[in-house]
């Protein structure tokens, strides 16, 4: 994946910058441009590309050095982060939170291959009330849709997730 980080030249002359490559994470592949000089008032945008491969499941955290020829700063550290997750094994829904719920509700997916996902509420009589994706291309992993339930009567719901040719569903209580 990749990430950004923006260092802005707030000086009113040039700012020179180095990443100081030996002490970046070792998760992270690559920092790009990894050095240059940033004109009075402007920005760079980094992109720093990071790599779950061969890490086990967690939250990874560390720095990006940069070298700088400001007098008072001379050396900057950014932060940057990787989450590694265990990829879902086949489609799953919940559990949905808060529930039982009133306004906005979160509903977790596992979803274990790239590929397009439709999700939708419906009412205890089948009808629909809400769509929550209608197809668009989704990354594997676990993405979080919304449903804001404010409108919807106090009762039972059900959520359907397709994905792949499976299905899954769980049930979300709203209240007043």
């Amino acid at each position: 994946g990749i990430q950004t980080v923006t260092l802005a030249n707030d000086g009113e002359g040039p700012l020179a910058y180095d990443v100081v490559e030996g002490t970046l994470p070792p998760w992270v592949a690559r920092v790009g441009p990894s050095s240059g000089v940033i004109g009075p008032g402007d920005e760079v945008i980094f992109a720093v590309t990071v790599s779950a491969e061969g890490l086990d499941p967690g939250t990874y955290e560390g720095a990006v050095a940069i070298d700088t020829n400001d007098p008072l700063r001379g050396a900057v550290e950014v932060a940057v982060g990787l989450e590694v997750r265990v990829r879902p094994r086949s489609l799953a829904v919940g559990p949905v939170f808060p529930n039982p719920g009133r306004g906005r509700v979160t509903v977790p997916v596992e979803l274990p291959a790239d590929g397009p996902l439709w999700a939708e509420v419906v009412d205890v009589r089948g009808r629909r009330v809400a769509v929550l994706a209608d197809g668009a291309d989704t990354d594997a992993g676990y993405p979080e849709l919304r449903w804001d339930a404010s409108a919807a009567a106090p009762g039972v719901y059900v959520v359907r997730v397709r994905s792949g040719g499976a299905a899954a569903a769980a049930r979300a209580v709203i209240l007043r």
